[in-house]
């Protein structure tokens, strides 16, 4: 092959699933239109979590289960950790885009938390899918099962470093002080929602229910204000661990004992009917979630209180410096032997990783903090259509360096 037809393949290569990804948004965007208006804002929240909840964990499980054994996990321990010092990264030079554009202060740790937390679940699995489709000789037969087992072993850290430091750290601090007095002293009674945003009053329904039986233990003295807190520290982890870790969860289960792992994968399989419709529902993740995206998109921006040098400065945080800077990572992990060798894809997806945009989790924890909701939708809407430009960029570059 000739460099010229090697640096048109690259790019044929890098084009192919941002073009697909590209073409899907169209659809969700048109249906969603003012001019059509068949995909309204309640359609995409309940598609939404149809992906969230059933069509992400699906794709998962039947990529990482046949690929998962305690071997591979332990070969592999780079890739969560690369996404660490990805959030690491980010969160340093959060730190650097305020000093720069001094956001008002209430968006400080907004700032901070979008450049240090990317999308390490959804949109990479999309991308892992779309470029071996199209190009599995680049990367060999493998590509699809085993690029996304990597994407998604990469998730499980994404999604810790998501609600482990991302959530708590966006809560405003005076709910959060304002919760805990209270829950130190009375209980929250139920038609007193006053000064309480609605993700406040959420956790105060919780709360209530949950520590009824406790009632005349409060009133005699109660336990002391550390035990609550560590009762809403444990509510936690039904955020960490979320439908798609699940599906890594069982996956690794599943890869890891033998009988279990023949009998769900594999020609010979006795639950190959099963496995045969999580496969259905897995092939339903990508179109769903682009359309979902699509149809956001066509929404615009909304206005917002934060300026767009903070935006800007967000955006070229995690969709350039930090890319530049996990080659630099790559290259020092190489130097050190700490990946598998001869194995380009695991590489190229270390490196896809840290090119991904801002975390639309981040939207989400907003919602259930009842605050900076504007701010989060007008940043996602700008860091998703430029990652359009971005990622096919940076995946060249990727693959120019590790082709």
């Amino acid at each position: 092959m000739t460099p010229a037809m090697g640096l048109w393949a690259i790019f044929e290569t890098a084009c192919y699933p941002v073009a697909q990804v590209l073409l899907l948004c169209l659809v969700g965007a048109v249906l969603a239109s003012r001019r059509v208006n068949k995909f309204s804002p309640d359609a995409r929240k309940h598609l939404n979590h149809m992906v969230f909840l059933v069509f992400t964990p699906a794709l998962v499980f039947v990529n990482l289960g046949p690929a998962a054994t305690i071997a591979a996990l332990w070969q592999w321990w780079f890739l969560p950790f690369s996404v660490l010092i990805n959030t690491i990264l980010g969160a340093c030079l959060g730190y650097l885009v305020v000093a720069l554009t001094k956001p008002p202060p209430h968006l400080v740790r907004l700032t901070v938390a979008c450049c240090a937390v990317g999308n390490m679940s959804n949109l990479p699995l999309v991308l892992i899918g779309a470029i071996c489709s199209n190009s599995g000789a680049v990367f060999g037969p493998e590509c699809s099962s085993q690029g996304l087992a990597y994407s998604s072993y990469g998730m499980v850290m994404g999604v810790i470093a998501m609600w482990v430091f991302a959530y708590p750290y966006l809560e405003p601090p005076h709910e959060t002080d304002e919760l805990l007095n209270s829950l130190c002293h009375h209980r929250f009674e139920s038609n007193d929602d006053r000064g309480l945003s609605p993700g406040l009053q959420a956790t105060r329904d919780v709360v209530n229910s949950s520590t009824e039986p406790f009632a005349d233990e409060r009133i005699r003295g109660g336990p002391k204000c550390w035990e609550w807190q560590s009762f809403l520290g444990r509510q936690r982890w039904d955020r960490i661990i979320t439908p798609p870790v699940s599906g890594v969860i069982c996956a690794i289960l599943v890869g890891a004992i033998s009988p279990l792992k023949s009998a769900l994968f594999g020609p010979n399989a006795r639950f190959k009917l099963l496995t045969d419709v999580i496969v259905n529902l897995a092939a339903a993740m990508t179109p769903c979630m682009m359309l979902v995206l699509g149809g956001n998109i066509a929404e615009g921006p909304r206005a917002s209180a934060l300026k767009a040098q903070t935006i800007l400065g967000i955006g070229c945080v995690r969709l350039i410096v930090l890319p530049v800077l996990g080659i630099g990572v790559l290259k020092c992990a190489d130097a050190l032997s700490l990946l598998p060798p001869n194995d380009p894809l695991f590489r190229f997806v270390v490196l896809l990783l840290s090119a991904m945009p801002t975390t639309h989790n981040i939207g989400i924890a907003a919602t259930m903090h009842g605050t900076r909701e504007l701010e989060t939708s007008a940043l996602l809407f700008w860091s998703y259509l430029a990652s359009t430009l971005t990622i096919p960029v940076f995946m060249m570059l990727f693959l120019y360096y590790l082709l």
